[in-house]
């Protein structure tokens, strides 16, 4: 008797136990510490504090945002925020050059924008843009310097795309509905915006040049302002002049090379690799740890050095004194040194054209770093090149 009563009452004590162990599992796994942070910008968030809760607790970031009819929203997972810098989120609708950008990609299902020029990213964030036209898979792509480049493939879902953001500098473009020839043809190779004149082409290259290399060339440029001025300064004091020969944008015999060490100069030396945080994708495998998050390696700092030394005697002796590896194939009186690695960062390791170039006093010298005999106050500044 009691194990026919048993068998009835199993009917009715399964699903409640299944529906017992749902509200258990729900209230388990529920945000009841407030481990999300959500804040919208139009309440003009202070967004360093933001930042250092979510990092210092650990916890997920919602940024939401609009701007002309552009909504959008900026996630970051528990984990994510590793920095703290003073940023500003906001996103702005591109409109320019929108009718050349829908003949050259074949669909008008696009968005167009750009970052705002303050933005800091302090970790690695997600961007969804929301109720936007959608048609089939959608992609990223850049506007610079005229032309379109594939950057990578976005998450479409219903009226959302989403992506990961790694560039900031120029135009962006989400576009869906991108006919599968020329979207090919554009992974391939960035392809020129269609203009219809001569005229309007050589505006949309002006009005899209590619503004990390304007930055770089400013910042290099600044920097070489201040430094001259300080040479300059340091000249006018001093009482003797070098009789050595310096290279001024000319190379210098190895044979040649002569070296005062009584006399003593300084000069700014800079070595980073911020390229590879825009590139990430093609760095070889167990690399990452190598890179340092601001993508500087050293400096930008003052060093010394005698008077008659080249680029090489000087990066060579500050990378030994800091301890950070450093590789290069040494120079004789008949060859110039070939600088193939620095903290472990190796020619090829970014991609087929990848590796060392030096600049001095924002130029680019087109002779080996060992043949560049440098000047008082000269500035030095080796970078990673992902071409």
């Amino acid at each position: 008797m009691k194990k026919s009563n048993f068998k009835k009452n199993l009917a009715f004590i399964i699903p409640i136990a299944a529906i017992l162990f749902f509200i258990v599992f729900k209230l388990c796994t529920m945000d009841i510490s407030g481990a999300t942070l959500k804040y919208d910008l139009k309440d003009n968030p202070d967004m360093v504090k933001v930042l250092t809760e979510a990092k210092t607790d650990s916890k997920a970031l919602i940024v939401n945002g609009n701007n002309d009819n552009l909504n959008y929203t900026w996630t970051y997972d528990k984990g994510k925020v590793t920095d703290t810098k003073k940023t500003n989120l906001e996103i702005k609708p591109y409109t320019k050059y929108k009718k050349n950008i829908v003949k050259t990609l074949g669909t008008s299902n696009i968005t167009v924008f750009t970052y705002n020029k303050d933005i800091n990213l302090n970790g690695s964030p997600r961007l969804t843009f929301k109720e936007v036209n959608t048609k089939g898979n959608a992609y990223l792509f850049e506007l610079k310097n005229g032309k379109v480049s594939y950057v990578k493939d976005a998450v479409s879902n219903n009226n959302d795309i989403t992506f990961d953001v790694t560039k900031t500098d120029n135009i962006y473009i989400l576009a869906s509905g991108v006919n599968s020839k020329t979207l090919s043809s554009v992974k391939k190779k960035a392809v020129s915006l269609k203009a219809e004149s001569k005229k309007e082409k050589e505006k949309i290259e002006k009005d899209t040049k590619d503004k990390k290399e304007e930055n770089k060339k400013a910042a290099q440029k600044s920097s070489s302002k201040k430094v001259s001025k300080a040479s300059s300064d340091k000249k006018k004091k001093a009482s003797k002049k070098s009789k050595i020969k310096k290279s001024n944008g000319s190379p210098i015999n190895l044979d040649k090379q002569k070296v005062d060490k009584k006399t003593t100069l300084s000069c700014t030396l800079t070595v980073e690799c911020k390229d590879i945080l825009d590139n990430k994708d093609k760095l070889k495998e167990g690399k990452e740890k190598n890179v340092p998050k601001n993508g500087y390696i050293y400096g930008p700092r003052n060093v010394t050095f005698y008077d008659g030394e080249n680029v090489y005697d000087v990066l060579e002796r500050e990378m030994r004194n800091s301890g950070i590896p450093f590789d290069a194939d040494g120079y004789t009186e008949y060859s110039s040194a070939y600088v193939r690695g620095i903290n472990n960062l190796y020619e090829f390791d970014c991609g087929k054209s990848s590796g060392w170039l030096y600049y001095v006093n924002g130029s680019r010298p087109s002779f080996g770093c060992s043949r560049y005999v440098l000047n008082d106050g000269d500035n030095i500044h080796w970078e990673f090149d992902v071409k």
